[in-house]
């Protein structure tokens, strides 16, 4: 996993496999076991990898989205039934491994948290509405050559 360790620009703590690739064909979105090399409980399931993804995301998190998805997550009922069921379908496949909540560890699953876990958790099973704004508003570029680099 040295290319995915470069793109995070750290070591992997977790043992993790590709579960979706870039148009590039460079890793994405990983998917963890649910603990650290260690054994210790992990609480994101799915990693976002892409270095241009994670930059826009963090720019989004900066800009304060975080705060605006939530307020419409409060005020919208249909948003966050499409979050709770998320969630639900989330933590069924951590199974035993979830101890420590939901989407991005969040332990109280109507709320938004970490974009980055939104959006991978939307890039890898499609059902996250977080994810999918974010998505909307960062897309993974087409014809990134970021990660030939590394």
């Amino acid at each position: 996993m040295p290319l995915i360790a470069a793109q995070l620009k750290r070591r992997l703590s977790v043992k993790a496999a590709v579960e979706r690739r870039c148009p590039s064909g460079y890793p994405l979105v990983i998917k963890n076991t649910g603990s650290s090399d260690v054994g210790t409980p992990f609480p994101t399931l799915y990693w976002l990898t892409c270095p241009q993804g994670r930059v826009r995301i963090a720019r989004l998190e900066a800009a304060g989205l975080i705060a605006e998805l939530q307020e419409r997550l409060d005020a919208d009922e249909v948003w966050r039934q499409r979050l709770l069921l998320s969630d639900k379908a989330y933590r069924a496949e951590r199974g035993d491994a979830d101890i420590l909540g939901g989407i991005a560890g969040c332990r109280e699953n109507h709320k938004v948290k970490c974009l980055h876990a939104h959006t991978a958790d939307w890039l890898a099973r499609g059902l996250n509405p977080i994810g999918e704004c974010v998505i909307g508003m960062a897309p993974i570029p087409d014809d990134c050559d970021q990660c030939a680099a590394l």
